[in-house]
């Protein structure tokens, strides 16, 4: 095999440096929950713990996608893979005093989140500077290819992550959260040295407050909350609904949500390296395919009684993921300026992390009523932002990005 050309080596090394990001989050949710309970505490403790982290994500990422604009993309990512290091190996280490008994279960939970809020605070830094890199070295018509491959990346990582964690489970419950930091401090070199440092046009990103409720983005916005809020659900009910539909032990049930798991991890990521070697011009239209798949998937899981309908309506599920998570992006991307990317891709990722803060409560709550609910009212969601996108396509509103693809073609022609 050739080596990687100079041109792909940055992309390369961001896409590695995401899939490790990604991993090191399914590690730590396959290891905090065993870890919380042998300190002693309770699972709203240990729920709380994950929840302070994601209010801090979604307040700091806007902020650090603003600054990705006027300082440049390198920093940010650095600073976010440098955060997640130094606070990934702070947890794993406070998890162990807590589990040795030298801290209190209270003051484990104390350290612990304090740990947690200031992991959110940082690595918020690292999303929205990846996903404007990416936009910054991909012209407009090859950019749900590079979103998707992004995309791809951080889907394998979550797949790949708790493969990883029980097969170095023997080394001890919060090794891999130490290898995990080991990997984004090398991580971080890696993009300090291969990532070109080119500030983005100060003066205008400096001036540009984008609001959640510009005409541009407000769509996508709630799109993208709406939508995480869903996936939050089902992964919050999908274990309450294994073990209580097929009547298994604690043990089985892990395994058989494992595969479930497996199953919609491995189609997203199949989805979307197929649209990282396509051309989409019009990626909103991934949402109108994405969404019906997801609207499929949620009715298989309604009615599954056995294991092989649980994984057919996971795979729907992942194939919705595969097609919104690029197709939502680029759409966000291509109706904003260039100078605006990295503020529009942190308001993005503030809406998908309290999609998924609130999407578990919700869940919780619904199923307590009914453990088809959270599926039903995931139907309805779904439908109802696939009405909205279809509308919007539908009226013209989209073709601003069309437009700055032409535009790009006439320069191009003139020159």
């Amino acid at each position: 095999m050739a080596p990687l050309s100079r041109s792909h080596l940055p992309q390369a090394i961001l896409l590695v440096s995401m899939l490790l990001v990604s991993a090191g989050q399914s590690i730590l949710f396959a290891t905090l929950p065993p870890a919380g309970r042998a300190i002693g505490l309770s699972d709203w403790q240990i729920g709380l713990i994950i929840t302070l982290s994601s209010v801090a994500f979604i307040a700091a990422s806007p902020v650090w996608g603003r600054l990705s604009d006027s300082r440049g993309r390198r920093g940010m990512i650095v600073l976010g893979l440098t955060g997640y290091a130094l606070f990934t190996a702070l947890f794993a280490w406070v998890l162990e005093l807590g589990m040795a008994g030298t801290l209190t279960p209270l003051a484990s939970l104390v350290a612990l989140v304090a740990v947690r809020i200031g992991f959110g605070t940082t690595v918020a830094a690292a999303m929205p500077a990846a996903q404007a890199h990416i936009i910054d070295i991909t012209p407009p018509e090859r950019r749900t290819a590079g979103l998707a491959r992004l995309s791809a990346a951080y889907g394998l990582g979550t797949v790949a992550g708790p493969l990883f964690a029980a097969a170095f489970a023997g080394l001890g419950l919060v090794f891999p959260l130490y290898a995990a930091a080991g990997a984004a401090a090398l991580a971080a070199i890696a993009v300090l040295g291969g990532l070109r440092h080119a500030p983005h046009r100060s003066a205008a990103a400096a001036a540009a407050m984008l609001k959640p409720n510009d005409p541009r983005l407000r769509l996508w916005l709630g799109i993208a909350l709406g939508y995480f809020l869903v996936v939050a659900m089902v992964l919050q009910s999908l274990g309450f609904v294994v073990q209580d539909r097929l009547h298994l032990e604690p043990s089985e049930t892990g395994r058989s949500v494992g595969f479930c798991l497996l199953a919609s991890g491995l189609t997203a990521v199949a989805v979307q390296f197929l649209l990282s070697r396509l051309r989409v011009e019009r990626p909103g239209r991934l949402l109108l395919a994405g969404l019906p798949a997801g609207i499929a998937g949620l009715c298989a899981l309604c009615m599954a009684s056995t294991l092989p309908l649980f994984i057919l309506g996971m795979v729907g599920i992942g194939a919705a993921m595969g097609l919104c998570m690029p197709g939502l992006s680029a759409a966000a991307s291509l109706a904003m300026e260039d100078h605006e990317q990295g503020a529009a891709a942190g308001l993005i990722g503030a809406a998908q992390a309290g999609g998924f803060m609130l999407g578990p409560l919700l869940g919780a709550g619904l199923y307590q009523l009914g453990e088809s609910l959270p599926f039903l009212s995931g139907i309805v969601i779904l439908a109802a932002l696939f009405i909205l996108c279809l509308h919007r396509l539908r009226d013209g509103s989209t073709h601003h990005g069309q437009l700055i693809i032409a535009k790009k073609a006439r320069v191009g022609g003139e020159t």
